[in-house]
Protein backbone atom coordinates (compact mmCIF):
# COMPACT_ATOMS: atom_id res chain seq x y z
CA UNK A 1 0.00 0.00 0.00
CA UNK A 2 1.45 3.45 -0.62
CA UNK A 3 2.09 5.43 2.29
CA UNK A 4 0.41 8.96 2.48
CA UNK A 5 1.14 11.59 4.26
CA UNK A 6 0.30 15.20 5.55
CA UNK A 7 3.20 16.96 6.55
CA UNK A 8 2.64 20.49 6.25
CA UNK A 9 5.92 22.16 7.28
CA UNK A 10 6.33 26.55 8.31
CA UNK A 11 9.50 28.21 7.09
CA UNK A 12 10.74 31.42 8.01
CA UNK A 13 10.73 34.14 5.58
CA UNK A 14 14.82 34.50 6.16
CA UNK A 15 15.08 30.93 5.01
CA UNK A 16 12.45 29.82 2.83
CA UNK A 17 9.38 31.42 1.07
CA UNK A 18 6.70 29.08 1.27
CA UNK A 19 4.77 25.87 3.39
CA UNK A 20 5.37 22.39 2.41
CA UNK A 21 1.98 20.01 2.62
CA UNK A 22 3.74 16.46 1.41
CA UNK A 23 1.23 14.35 0.20
CA UNK A 24 3.63 11.29 -0.36
CA UNK A 25 6.70 10.47 -0.05
CA UNK A 26 7.98 11.95 -3.54
CA UNK A 27 5.10 14.76 -3.99
CA UNK A 28 4.33 17.73 -2.75
CA UNK A 29 1.81 20.82 -2.69
CA UNK A 30 4.05 24.49 -1.85
CA UNK A 31 2.23 26.83 -0.60
CA UNK A 32 3.40 30.43 -1.29
CA UNK A 33 1.87 32.90 1.26
CA UNK A 34 3.84 35.54 2.72
CA UNK A 35 5.89 38.53 1.84
CA UNK A 36 9.22 37.37 0.87
CA UNK A 37 12.37 39.11 0.00
CA UNK A 38 15.53 37.00 -1.07
CA UNK A 39 18.84 36.74 -1.75
CA UNK A 40 17.78 34.49 -4.97
CA UNK A 41 19.45 36.19 -8.48
CA UNK A 42 17.89 34.75 -11.90
CA UNK A 43 20.18 32.70 -13.88
CA UNK A 44 18.12 33.00 -16.96
CA UNK A 45 14.83 34.82 -17.51
CA UNK A 46 11.17 32.70 -18.50
CA UNK A 47 8.13 34.07 -18.25
CA UNK A 48 5.11 35.53 -20.40
CA UNK A 49 1.79 34.82 -21.25
CA UNK A 50 1.85 32.25 -23.87
CA UNK A 51 3.74 28.84 -24.27
CA UNK A 52 7.64 28.90 -24.17
CA UNK A 53 9.74 25.72 -25.40
CA UNK A 54 13.06 25.38 -23.96
CA UNK A 55 15.39 23.47 -25.25
CA UNK A 56 18.75 22.78 -24.02
CA UNK A 57 21.78 21.89 -26.04
CA UNK A 58 24.75 21.05 -24.94
CA UNK A 59 25.84 24.08 -22.72
CA UNK A 60 23.49 26.35 -23.91
CA UNK A 61 20.05 26.98 -23.70
CA UNK A 62 17.44 28.12 -26.55
CA UNK A 63 14.27 29.67 -25.54
CA UNK A 64 11.38 30.08 -27.98
CA UNK A 65 8.07 31.63 -28.02
CA UNK A 66 5.71 29.79 -30.67
CA UNK A 67 2.43 32.26 -31.09
CA UNK A 68 -0.08 31.75 -33.66
CA UNK A 69 -0.84 31.07 -37.42
CA UNK A 70 0.80 34.63 -39.84
CA UNK A 71 -2.53 34.27 -41.14
CA UNK A 72 -4.84 36.90 -39.51
CA UNK A 73 -7.85 35.00 -38.17
CA UNK A 74 -6.77 31.24 -39.15
CA UNK A 75 -6.34 30.29 -35.26
CA UNK A 76 -10.30 31.89 -34.41
CA UNK A 77 -11.73 29.63 -36.73
CA UNK A 78 -10.49 26.42 -34.55
CA UNK A 79 -11.11 27.62 -31.54
CA UNK A 80 -13.52 25.67 -29.12
CA UNK A 81 -13.53 23.00 -32.11
CA UNK A 82 -11.53 19.47 -31.09
CA UNK A 83 -8.61 20.58 -33.81
CA UNK A 84 -7.51 23.75 -31.85
CA UNK A 85 -5.27 21.12 -29.67
CA UNK A 86 -4.23 19.17 -32.25
CA UNK A 87 -3.05 22.03 -34.32
CA UNK A 88 -1.00 23.51 -31.28
CA UNK A 89 0.72 20.51 -30.84
CA UNK A 90 1.46 20.66 -34.45
CA UNK A 91 3.18 24.14 -34.33
CA UNK A 92 5.30 22.74 -31.65
CA UNK A 93 6.64 19.92 -33.41
CA UNK A 94 7.15 21.85 -36.03
CA UNK A 95 9.49 24.48 -33.93
CA UNK A 96 11.49 21.25 -32.48
CA UNK A 97 11.35 20.19 -36.14
CA UNK A 98 12.90 23.80 -37.04
CA UNK A 99 15.53 23.93 -34.32
CA UNK A 100 16.65 20.31 -35.09
CA UNK A 101 17.06 20.90 -38.44
CA UNK A 102 19.43 23.92 -38.20
CA UNK A 103 21.35 22.54 -35.47
CA UNK A 104 20.60 24.47 -32.48
CA UNK A 105 18.89 22.31 -29.99
CA UNK A 106 19.01 18.88 -28.89
CA UNK A 107 15.79 17.59 -29.86
CA UNK A 108 16.32 14.78 -26.75
CA UNK A 109 16.22 17.67 -24.41
CA UNK A 110 13.23 19.92 -24.78
CA UNK A 111 11.04 21.17 -21.90
CA UNK A 112 7.71 23.33 -22.44
CA UNK A 113 5.67 25.83 -20.25
CA UNK A 114 1.91 26.63 -20.72
CA UNK A 115 0.12 29.40 -19.31
CA UNK A 116 -3.58 30.16 -19.01
CA UNK A 117 -5.60 28.32 -22.37
CA UNK A 118 -2.03 27.42 -23.34
CA UNK A 119 -1.81 24.60 -20.62
CA UNK A 120 -4.40 22.49 -22.48
CA UNK A 121 -2.29 22.97 -25.43
CA UNK A 122 0.86 21.84 -23.51
CA UNK A 123 -1.21 18.91 -22.14
CA UNK A 124 -2.70 17.61 -25.04
CA UNK A 125 1.27 17.39 -26.35
CA UNK A 126 2.25 15.79 -23.43
CA UNK A 127 -0.59 13.29 -23.59
CA UNK A 128 -0.53 12.63 -27.62
CA UNK A 129 2.89 13.64 -29.17
CA UNK A 130 5.68 11.39 -29.79
CA UNK A 131 7.99 13.64 -29.62
CA UNK A 132 9.63 13.41 -26.32
CA UNK A 133 9.38 15.91 -23.63
CA UNK A 134 11.27 15.93 -20.39
CA UNK A 135 9.74 18.78 -18.02
CA UNK A 136 7.42 20.38 -18.22
CA UNK A 137 5.10 23.30 -16.60
CA UNK A 138 1.42 24.05 -16.56
CA UNK A 139 0.75 27.55 -15.14
CA UNK A 140 -2.90 28.70 -13.98
CA UNK A 141 -4.88 27.37 -17.16
CA UNK A 142 -8.00 25.40 -18.98
CA UNK A 143 -7.27 22.04 -19.09
CA UNK A 144 -9.99 20.77 -21.07
CA UNK A 145 -10.38 18.19 -18.50
CA UNK A 146 -13.47 16.24 -16.65
CA UNK A 147 -12.59 16.96 -13.42
CA UNK A 148 -13.27 21.13 -14.00
CA UNK A 149 -15.99 20.21 -16.33
CA UNK A 150 -17.91 19.01 -13.35
CA UNK A 151 -16.92 21.87 -10.85
CA UNK A 152 -17.67 24.78 -13.14
CA UNK A 153 -21.06 24.23 -14.33
CA UNK A 154 -19.90 22.29 -17.72
CA UNK A 155 -18.67 25.38 -18.91
CA UNK A 156 -18.88 25.28 -23.36
CA UNK A 157 -15.40 25.17 -24.51
CA UNK A 158 -14.96 22.26 -22.31
CA UNK A 159 -17.51 20.09 -24.28
CA UNK A 160 -16.50 21.91 -27.65
CA UNK A 161 -12.54 20.80 -27.61
CA UNK A 162 -13.43 17.78 -26.43
CA UNK A 163 -16.33 16.98 -29.32
CA UNK A 164 -19.16 17.04 -27.08
CA UNK A 165 -20.15 16.46 -23.08
CA UNK A 166 -18.94 13.54 -21.22
CA UNK A 167 -21.97 11.00 -21.84
CA UNK A 168 -23.57 9.49 -24.67
CA UNK A 169 -22.51 9.20 -27.77
CA UNK A 170 -19.52 12.02 -27.16
CA UNK A 171 -18.10 10.07 -24.06
CA UNK A 172 -15.87 7.62 -26.34
CA UNK A 173 -14.38 11.46 -27.54
CA UNK A 174 -13.80 12.13 -23.93
CA UNK A 175 -11.26 9.22 -23.36
CA UNK A 176 -9.29 10.11 -26.44
CA UNK A 177 -9.02 13.52 -26.63
CA UNK A 178 -8.96 14.72 -22.86
CA UNK A 179 -5.60 15.09 -21.52
CA UNK A 180 -6.88 14.17 -17.90
CA UNK A 181 -7.70 10.45 -19.25
CA UNK A 182 -4.50 10.31 -21.03
CA UNK A 183 -2.04 10.70 -18.10
CA UNK A 184 -0.70 7.41 -18.59
CA UNK A 185 1.25 9.05 -21.68
CA UNK A 186 2.67 11.59 -19.65
CA UNK A 187 6.62 10.71 -19.42
CA UNK A 188 7.82 14.64 -18.70
CA UNK A 189 8.58 15.50 -15.28
CA UNK A 190 5.58 18.20 -14.37
CA UNK A 191 5.12 21.21 -12.95
CA UNK A 192 1.69 22.42 -11.59
CA UNK A 193 1.25 26.58 -10.93
CA UNK A 194 -2.52 27.44 -10.20
CA UNK A 195 -3.25 30.79 -8.32
CA UNK A 196 -6.34 32.17 -6.22
CA UNK A 197 -8.34 30.45 -3.79
CA UNK A 198 -9.20 27.46 -5.82
CA UNK A 199 -6.39 27.21 -7.35
CA UNK A 200 -6.03 23.52 -5.77
CA UNK A 201 -9.13 22.32 -7.36
CA UNK A 202 -8.05 23.70 -10.55
CA UNK A 203 -4.92 21.30 -10.69
CA UNK A 204 -6.08 18.63 -8.92
CA UNK A 205 -6.80 16.32 -11.46
CA UNK A 206 -3.60 16.39 -12.95
CA UNK A 207 -1.93 16.21 -9.85
CA UNK A 208 -3.73 13.58 -8.36
CA UNK A 209 -3.61 11.71 -11.39
CA UNK A 210 0.18 11.52 -11.65
CA UNK A 211 0.73 10.97 -8.20
CA UNK A 212 -1.17 8.05 -8.22
CA UNK A 213 0.37 6.69 -11.68
CA UNK A 214 3.69 7.32 -9.87
CA UNK A 215 5.10 10.00 -12.24
CA UNK A 216 6.79 12.92 -11.39
CA UNK A 217 4.91 15.74 -10.46
CA UNK A 218 5.24 19.06 -8.47
CA UNK A 219 2.42 21.55 -7.18
CA UNK A 220 2.67 25.10 -6.43
CA UNK A 221 0.18 26.87 -5.39
CA UNK A 222 -0.30 31.02 -5.02
CA UNK A 223 -3.34 31.51 -2.89
CA UNK A 224 -3.65 34.89 -2.98
CA UNK A 225 -2.50 35.52 -6.67
CA UNK A 226 -4.23 36.77 -9.61
CA UNK A 227 -4.28 35.48 -12.85
CA UNK A 228 -1.47 37.60 -14.29
CA UNK A 229 0.98 37.67 -11.40
CA UNK A 230 1.65 41.14 -9.90
CA UNK A 231 3.50 40.92 -6.25
CA UNK A 232 7.22 40.80 -6.71
CA UNK A 233 7.93 37.70 -4.43
CA UNK A 234 4.64 35.71 -6.56
CA UNK A 235 6.77 36.71 -9.52
CA UNK A 236 10.12 35.46 -8.09
CA UNK A 237 8.21 32.09 -7.45
CA UNK A 238 7.09 31.53 -10.57
CA UNK A 239 10.01 33.22 -12.92
CA UNK A 240 12.48 31.43 -10.83
CA UNK A 241 11.15 28.68 -10.05
CA UNK A 242 10.44 27.69 -13.74
CA UNK A 243 14.42 28.50 -14.39
CA UNK A 244 15.67 26.46 -11.93
CA UNK A 245 12.78 23.49 -12.75
CA UNK A 246 14.13 23.70 -16.45
CA UNK A 247 18.10 24.10 -15.79
CA UNK A 248 17.23 21.07 -13.02
CA UNK A 249 15.57 18.49 -15.65
CA UNK A 250 17.61 19.69 -18.88
CA UNK A 251 20.54 20.37 -17.85
CA UNK A 252 21.16 19.24 -14.63
CA UNK A 253 22.02 21.80 -12.78
CA UNK A 254 21.24 22.90 -9.02
CA UNK A 255 21.40 26.89 -8.00
CA UNK A 256 23.58 26.78 -4.71
CA UNK A 257 21.26 28.53 -2.23
CA UNK A 258 20.60 27.17 0.66
CA UNK A 259 17.42 28.52 1.09
CA UNK A 260 16.05 26.16 -1.98
CA UNK A 261 17.42 23.15 -0.28
CA UNK A 262 13.75 21.27 0.65
CA UNK A 263 13.03 22.58 -2.97
CA UNK A 264 16.12 20.47 -4.56
CA UNK A 265 15.59 17.67 -2.10
CA UNK A 266 12.07 17.02 -3.48
CA UNK A 267 13.22 17.11 -7.10
CA UNK A 268 16.05 14.29 -6.62
CA UNK A 269 13.12 12.19 -5.27
CA UNK A 270 11.30 12.92 -8.32
CA UNK A 271 13.99 12.65 -10.84
CA UNK A 272 14.46 9.03 -8.79
CA UNK A 273 10.88 8.08 -9.88
CA UNK A 274 11.60 9.20 -13.18
CA UNK A 275 14.14 6.79 -13.69
CA UNK A 276 12.69 4.06 -11.92
CA UNK A 277 9.81 4.47 -14.60
CA UNK A 278 12.08 5.10 -17.28
CA UNK A 279 13.87 1.32 -16.45
CA UNK A 280 10.88 -0.44 -16.24
CA UNK A 281 9.29 0.95 -19.28
CA UNK A 282 12.52 -0.07 -21.44
CA UNK A 283 12.09 -3.89 -19.71
CA UNK A 284 9.00 -3.56 -20.51
CA UNK A 285 9.42 -2.76 -24.74
CA UNK A 286 9.64 -5.95 -26.55
CA UNK A 287 13.21 -6.82 -28.44
CA UNK A 288 13.76 -5.95 -31.74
Amino acid sequence: MRQSVLDIEYGSAETDNSNTCSIDQTSSIQIVDRSFVGSHLARGFLGGVDVFGVFAALTRTTDLQVGGSSQRGEDAKYVNTPQEAPRQMAAYEGAIDYLDGRGLINRTRVGIIGFSRTVFYVEYTLTHSQYPIIAATLADGFDGGYVNYVLWGGRVDYSAVIGGPPVGASLPLWLTNSPGFNLDKVTAAVRIEDYGSVGPLEGWEWFSGLVNLTKPVDFIWLPFAPHLLVKPWERLTSLQGNVDWFAFWLKGEEAGSQTKRRQYDRWRELRKLQEKNQGEKSLQSPTP
